[in-house]
């Protein structure tokens, strides 16, 4: 039977499905893994070299407003697992285009891990989605967890404007960490390069303070697994180092429930305000807000003294 699934959503997002894909690959490594074009590199390290990875593209899931790319032929598979439903693609969508289909069933207060889970199950039955999400590191970063961290990753990257803690934050809140002894980075993706440039500089992190991914996802998850812990905003950046390392995470707009960085021995911090969580991608052109307040008034002292000086068990 020739299987694909589709995951069309941004950096993050893939790896929040990487448990998924792995137990579907590890029953059935012929099965096609479909992404948007700019999470392929993130697929074949995910998913190794040698895994069926293919583009799929939707206007609607682009940050850059681009136009769909030629449509794949989802009629040269007997079943389709989706690993998404948000409105667009959606079941009616899918009985044009193929054979046979899963979808999840969308809701908000579970993790997406679970909603993945529901769909994949149904084909490979149960599988353990701690050993399938961090593989090989699972008992590293469960080591990380249980002793006092000392090297710290500020992992500034945003997936959306809205999501972003002011630098004036991260400087604080790396001053804060390099005056009680601690080794600190900044980590970031390609798109903040120049703000986590500033950040490293404010901080006299000298050669090697910033590590900025890119191309070479491999060199810098080796980084990633160099540090014992990581405070992080949300976006693709946190899920990618939280892979090798905790994550105390920091979150305003976006619905954390759903899409905070999986693991059981990751910390979270959000005020949970009335008008969260809000359309983040969208907030200044609908919600009207220019503030997000959601993000500014989280301070520094909650993140030393309620996560970063106290260990998992």
């Amino acid at each position: 039977m020739k299987i694909a699934v589709v995951k069309p959503d941004h950096f993050g997002d893939v790896i929040l499905a990487s448990a998924a894909i792995r137990a579907l690959l590890a029953r059935h490594p012929d099965a096609a893994v479909l992404v948007a074009r700019a999470n392929i590199p993130l697929a074949r390290f995910l998913f190794g070299t040698s895994c069926d990875v293919r583009e799929i593209a939707f206007a609607h899931l682009s940050k850059r407003a681009e136009a769909s790319a030629a449509g794949i032929d989802l009629l040269a598979y007997d079943l389709v697992l989706f690993l998404r439903d948000d409105g667009q693609i959606t079941p009616a969508w899918a009985d044009l285009r193929c054979h046979d289909y899963l979808f999840p069933i969308d809701a908000q207060d579970d993790h997406q891990t679970m909603l993945d889970y529901a769909v994949v199950s149904r084909v490979v039955g149960h599988y353990d989605i701690d050993a399938h999400h961090f593989g090989a590191e699972f008992d590293a970063v469960r080591r990380k967890a249980a002793q006092p961290p000392e090297r710290i990753g500020l992992s500034i990257g945003s997936g959306f404007h809205a999501n972003a803690w002011p630098a004036v934050r991260w400087i604080a809140l790396g001053r804060r960490l390099l005056a009680e002894g601690r080794s600190v980075r900044v980590f970031c993706g390609p798109s903040e390069v120049t703000l986590g440039g500033v950040i490293a500089e404010a901080l006299s992190l000298g050669e090697g303070g910033l590590v900025a991914g890119g191309a070479n996802i491999a060199s810098f998850a080796a980084q990633a697994a160099r540090t014992d812990w990581f405070v992080a905003s949300d976006g693709g950046t946190a899920h990618l180092c939280g892979l090798f390392a905790p994550v105390t995470s920091i979150f305003g707009p976006s619905p954390f429930r759903r899409y905070a960085p999986f693991g059981r021995w990751n910390r979270l911090l959000t005020q949970e305000l009335d008008c969260s969580p809000c359309s983040q991608w969208t907030a200044k052109l609908v919600g009207g807000c220019l503030s997000t307040e959601c993000m500014v008034n989280i301070g520094v002292e909650p993140l030393v003294s309620g996560s970063l000086n106290r260990v998992s068990r």
